[in-house]
């Protein structure tokens, strides 16, 4: 009798382990993808262009402010009707490529499919610091009513909240 209970206690330990062990290697598949993903040439031409704003926004505030004043009325602009409509409908692209990245990576950990740790790795301060710098304030601009609370989870969640550059960009200039 006790036999039986104590293999069938050691199958269910054994049983356990398995899924923790399955579980793991699928977070480690999804990290493995998430890194690939954000390695891809388009990442890397919306993280260039998101820079390229950020410069513009330090080195030339005026044009800054006249180009998110655009950016704001993006539905209404045409080529016919705008100069910088290329470059207003380029940053859009790059805005929600990092957004979606960084929010989804946000999502995959509050709902355990990633570890802080790994979503840690995945906001590198770099790139994080431009999420907070140039993606929140052209969210905000676009969207009124944005989702603050998903840059405050993903600033929670990861971390990075003590970083004081970060706290330097949450209040974009209006």
């Amino acid at each position: 009798m006790y036999l039986i209970l104590f293999i069938a206690f050691a199958s269910a330990v054994a049983a356990v382990a398995a899924v923790l062990v399955t579980k793991r290697v699928a977070q480690i598949q999804l990290f493995v993808s998430w890194l690939r993903d954000y390695s891809s040439k388009e990442m890397q031409e919306a993280v260039k262009k998101l820079y390229e704003w950020k410069e513009i926004k330090n080195k030339q505030p005026a044009r800054f402010k006249n180009l998110l004043t655009k950016y704001k009325s993006l539905q209404k602009l045409t080529k016919s009707n705008d100069e910088d409509f290329e470059e207003i409908r380029t940053i859009d692209d790059a805005r929600r490529r990092v957004s979606h990245y960084f929010t989804t990576a946000k999502d995959l950990c509050k709902n355990g499919c990633i570890s802080k740790y790994f979503l840690k790795v995945i906001c590198r301060p770099d790139s994080f610091k431009l999420v907070f710098d140039i993606v929140e304030c052209l969210e905000e601009a676009i969207t009124p009513n944005y989702a603050k609370k998903d840059f405050d989870d993903l600033l929670k969640l990861c971390g990075r909240d003590d970083i004081e550059d970060i706290k330097e960009h949450r209040h974009p200039e209006k």
